[in-house]
């Protein structure tokens, strides 16, 4: 199951997302170095598509028009998001 589901995935979609296991995403701490509370694990599943060029995916071609906006991707304008820290 595993590698055909690698090898679907690459054939259509290698050139638009880069694709990571959850060991790759743990070891490359995507969500932070602090993420690693008691369900982490169960929430990521076995990979995560990250968009590299503009584009999603959805299930219908009707999910597609009803969305505004969906935030995914390793584009600058998705990356460099400004950190604002306030101490109180």
């Amino acid at each position: 199951m595993n590698e055909t589901f690698l090898e679907a995935f690459n054939k259509h979609f290698r050139e638009d997302f880069l694709l990571l296991s959850q060991q790759e995403i743990i070891k490359k701490q995507l969500f932070g170095e602090d993420m690693m509370y008691p369900k982490f694990k169960d929430f990521l599943r076995d990979y995560i598509a990250i968009a590299i060029l503009e584009v999603s995916l959805f299930n219908k071609q009707e999910d597609s028009q009803k969305s505004i906006g969906v935030y995914t991707g390793l584009t600058v304008e998705e990356v460099d998001i400004p950190l604002v820290r306030i101490s109180c």
